[in-house]
């Protein structure tokens, strides 16, 4: 089996993707060239599962609980280094000579990206906007300061990309509160409300591996797909990418589940009173149909951070275009205990003034 690996044109060194200057750069000879121009070579794989000198026994697991008979060995063309990774790895560096590698069946055929959204900002913009994120009121001092990144990597991650319409009928009961505050009095009706929508949607993203966490993923959104390109694999050069393996039906499901759910709310805050009301929202029936007319394999850019604090592994994340980060630091109890008894304090505080005052004002 085939593995590919990019090099520079002009000296055949291998070369990686600047994020800065959003262009192929040679570390060696410093030339600059659009990834299109990339020269692509081709290595070979070792048949079988991946092996530590012996042959794996499917029974066993690797240090990481990694089972042996999910991994595979690529050899790098540059040196002839053995690469052991994943069956879903679609690119990977060579821990001798940083080459990349990307392994030709991960990446042609049915698992062939129809386009990809190259990285724009690096490994140091990731580093300084993780220091700026966990420096929360409640992120304990002793993490911010001595925080241990354990692995930190550019990672490409599959996406599915859904566009199609949503047609949905909707009967909604609201009930209102009618109060006045010069009367102690309350008067409740209902109101019916009747919806009838077509919603369309356009490249709707769902996380396609199993192997990073669907809600993290979410937390990075949006992305500018306009800025997308038609992929080739020079584009993953210097990084790590995943291809997919949850199915597309299944990945359909979940994107169903998130354009109703949203569409759903919708329908409820249209039935919102006016501000002299209350409300409750009562939902007597509710009828969806989708219609996906369109899906995209898409390559989307990610930095992971993965932490440790006192024992405890944290996992960040930083969506590789806008810059947009994920991930919730640990909470200081001795923080949010202080900021409670502050906080009673003044509220105390408060309600003495009030009641100073309110005796003042009856005694005048």
């Amino acid at each position: 089996m085939e593995n590919f690996s990019c090099s520079c044109p002009s000296c055949g060194a291998p070369v990686t993707w600047d994020a800065d200057k959003k262009i192929m750069h040679c570390q060696h000879c410093g030339n600059e060239f659009i990834p299109e121009n990339a020269e692509t070579h081709y290595g070979t794989k070792s048949t079988g599962p991946a092996e530590h000198g012996n042959t794996a026994d499917p029974e066993r697991k690797s240090d990481d609980e990694t089972e042996y008979d999910e991994l595979v060995i690529y050899h790098c063309r540059n040196c002839g280094g053995e690469l052991v990774t994943s069956k879903v790895t679609a690119a990977s560096v060579c821990v001798y000579c940083g080459s990349a590698v990307i392994p030709a069946e991960q990446v042609t055929g049915k698992y062939t990206p129809d386009f990809v959204l190259p990285f724009m900002h690096t490994r140091e913009n990731a580093l300084e906007t993780f220091r700026k994120h966990i420096c929360k009121p409640f992120t304990p001092k002793k993490f911010i300061e001595n925080v241990k990144i354990d692995k930190m990597q550019g990672v490409y991650i599959p996406f599915r990309l859904f566009s199609g319409s949503c047609h949905v009928q909707g009967q909604y009961i609201t009930q209102e509160s009618l109060n006045k505050s010069s009367e102690q009095y309350t008067k409740t009706y209902n109101i019916q409300c009747l919806r009838d929508y077509s919603y369309p949607f356009c490249r709707l993203p769902v996380n396609s591996s199993s192997r990073t966490r669907d809600d993290l993923m979410e937390s990075l959104e949006p992305f500018d797909y306009g800025k997308m390109k038609c992929f080739t694999p020079a584009y993953l050069s210097g990084f790590l990418a995943e291809r997919y393996d949850t199915n597309e039906n299944t990945v359909a499901v979940t994107a169903g589940n998130r354009i109703i759910n949203s569409i759903r709310k919708k329908l409820i805050r249209t039935c919102a009173p006016n501000s002299f009301t209350r409300q409750t929202v009562v939902e007597k029936h509710f009828d969806s149909k989708l219609d996906f007319n369109k899906s995209e394999y898409v390559l989307l850019p990610v930095w992971m951070l993965h932490c440790s604090y006192r024992s405890e592994k944290y996992i960040f994340a930083m969506n590789g275009q806008t810059g947009k980060f994920a991930g919730n630091p640990p909470v200081g109890k001795i923080k949010v205990r202080a900021f409670i008894i502050i906080l009673s304090i003044i509220a105390a505080f408060l309600a003495a003034l009030y009641i100073r005052f309110s005796l003042i004002i009856k005694s005048s």
